[in-house]
């Protein structure tokens, strides 16, 4: 594997940990919708 091909492997995972959380934050706002956000 080439350095620029591990750096993609990366970068995708990074992105697929963010679409985790940020649906980790969706179902919290929507199990929770009495909570307040800053």
């Amino acid at each position: 594997m080439t350095r620029l091909e591990s750096a993609n492997l990366e970068f995708a995972q990074l992105g697929i940990a963010q679409m985790g959380i940020a649906q980790l934050e969706i179902r919290a706002l929507g199990n929770a919708p009495n909570w307040e956000f800053a």
